[in-house]
């Protein structure tokens, strides 16, 4: 049943990426005579140097059983240290979603390189406020959710490093995680629910 559901997502994926492709395609061999906006002929037909930092912006639409329809933003930008090609490629990458849910939430990772790759920076983080359906723990789980558990969720974890020898690396992490205000919203049914112990 998990296999059947993977395939159909990606069944759908495939379509909504399809129509991308050939557009992508019809705009490149037409371009010149649909007479397009410039900034769609230079997404099209792109001329920028290679050294350059580029920007890209992704609007996004998805749905699980967990978030029912959700809406998002990715952006993405690449660029090489002091613009030179013969460096590394560093990327900064966000996606800003909210969902019907009512689930809302930043994400974000980056890897940053140095001169030669010998200092890079490399992190990623997360300002969450995503209710979740609670069914219970181990043996306590029930069919239907018992209660909607919110909080709001700030995560970072950081990481500089050195290169000393080869691929050898050291550096300093940073990892801090805190959730502020969870709040347990039991159904209207439940009025003195039973925690198992430890809770």
């Amino acid at each position: 049943m998990l296999f059947l559901s993977r395939v159909k997502r990606y069944i759908y994926a495939s379509i909504l990426f399809l129509p991308s492709v050939i557009l992508k395609a019809q705009i490149t061999a037409f371009g010149d005579t649909l007479n397009l906006p410039e900034w769609v002929q230079n997404i099209v037909n792109d001329t920028m140097s290679a050294g350059k930092p580029r920007f890209v912006l992704i609007p996004s639409v998805g749905y699980t059983p967990e978030t029912k329809w959700e809406i998002g933003l990715s952006s993405t930008v690449v660029f090489h240290y002091k613009n030179d090609t013969s460096q590394r490629l560093s990327e900064i990458a966000t996606y800003v979603f909210y969902t019907q849910n009512g689930q809302l939430g930043v994400l974000g990772d980056h890897v940053i390189y140095g001169p030669s790759a010998n200092w890079y920076l490399l992190g990623k983080f997360k300002i969450e406020n995503y209710p979740l359906d609670y069914f219970g723990v181990g043996s306590y789980t029930q069919a239907e959710p018992i209660a909607v558990i919110s909080s709001n969720t700030f995560n970072i974890r950081e990481r500089l490093l050195k290169r000393t020898y080869n691929n050898l690396f050291i550096g300093l992490e940073i990892d801090y995680q805190q959730i502020n205000n969870p709040q347990f919203d039991w159904k209207s049914s439940i009025q003195n629910p039973n925690l198992p112990n430890g809770y």
